[in-house]
């Protein structure tokens, strides 16, 4: 993570408008973001453990430090049914690593 990136509360997200072309260019880099957000998911069902997402709105990129509840193809599902689209996500980590 080489730059800092506004934090969003995850109740502001709704407000967002996400940018409707992919973010990423590299078909490695799409598969490596989805094996991240399958395993974020896994790691908030079981540990609870928060994740950070990076991601494009029309705003401007911003980050949300949440729990993943469930990764789709399209999107990705936090607490109280909150969506963000994967195809605007450009980073996924997480601050302590299980």
């Amino acid at each position: 993570m080489s730059e800092t990136y506004p934090l969003v509360q995850q109740d502001d997200i709704p407000a967002l408008t996400f940018t409707l072309k992919e973010a990423l260019r590299s078909p490695l880099k799409i598969r490596e973001r989805h094996e991240k957000l399958i395993q974020a998911a896994r790691r908030g069902k079981l540990f609870f453990q928060k994740t950070n997402l990076v991601f494009e709105t029309e705003q401007g990129p911003h980050q949300v430090n949440a729990n993943i509840c469930e990764t789709t193809d399209r999107y990705v599902v936090l607490p109280g049914g909150i969506t963000i689209p994967v195809i605007s996500i450009t980073e996924v980590y997480s601050e302590k690593s299980i």
